[in-house]
């Protein structure tokens, strides 16, 4: 399951989800539910009532809850180490010379799975 709410976890994501919810901020439950599958506690719900940048604390609640830490929320030239184990982690051996934005296809690729 995790594995699953890391690959769809993306700010795009969350911005997704921030504009399904209505101006009244009382569908927040439904819209993070409707695209992840989690429900939310009531004070995470509330947080992201008050929020200013909603999108902003959806993404940070939904990595909090898949275990998954930003060092940073600006863009660098800098490599990053990207790790995989078991079945199919062969695919990610070595230096990847990708744009990173066909990873979450190869790990969908890797996982057999078509989202």
């Amino acid at each position: 399951m995790l594995r699953w709410i890391s690959l769809k976890i993306s700010q795009q994501l969350a911005t997704y989800m921030a504009s399904k919810v209505n101006r009244d901020r009382s569908n927040i439950q439904e819209a993070v539910r409707a695209y992840t599958g989690i429900s939310l506690s009531g004070q995470e719900v509330s947080q992201i009532k008050d929020a200013k940048y909603i999108a902003n604390l959806i993404n940070d609640i939904m990595s909090k809850k898949a275990g998954i830490g930003w060092r940073t929320i600006g863009h660098n030239n800098n490599n990053v180490f990207l790790y995989a184990v078991r079945e199919n982690s062969d695919l990610f051996r070595g230096i990847l010379d990708n744009d990173n934005t066909d990873i979450p296809k190869e790990i969908t690729e890797a996982m057999n799975n078509d989202f």
